[in-house]
């Protein structure tokens, strides 16, 4: 019975990863067609608002003890993972490369760079509200 038990949660755990997929997918979508900027800088902008994004909720979860897992599964590699995007942020690149070598090694280390400091900006963001909100460090189930 407890075999049946574990292999039912794993299952609705893949099911919250499954809805956060693709209802992060599906805003990813719409955020690259609603600016009116070139599709490769709003891919940009959705891995790097999706970092952002990754680096919040991990912090809120891990560090801050404030979601449990299902909920850091739903947001993080559910909707931000697909949100964010590696493969397309690829064949933006590489069709960036068939124009300009420069353009293109510019546009791939910048996604890095800015997909990097988003998470680390995340993550402070997380930090920042966590130490100075009452209502959570109330709520703070570890001993002092």
């Amino acid at each position: 019975m407890r075999v049946l038990a574990a292999r039912v949660q794993a299952l609705r755990m893949y099911g919250l990863v499954f809805l956060g997929g693709a209802l992060g997918s599906a805003a990813r979508q719409l955020w690259v067609h609603a600016w009116p900027w070139p599709e490769a800088w709003s891919i940009l902008a959705a891995n790097a608002l999706g970092s952002f994004g990754i680096g919040f909720v991990m912090s809120m979860a891990l560090e801050a003890d404030r979601l449990d897992d299902r909920w850091r599964l739903f947001l993080t590699t559910g909707v931000l993972g697909g949100f964010t995007t590696f493969s397309t942020y690829e064949v933006v690149a590489w069709e960036m490369g068939r124009r300009s070598a420069a353009i293109a090694l510019l546009y791939a280390f910048g996604s890095v760079a800015a997909t990097l400091l988003a998470v680390i900006f995340g993550q402070g963001l997380a930090r920042w509200i966590w130490l100075r909100s009452p209502w959570l460090r109330a709520r703070d189930p570890r001993p002092d």
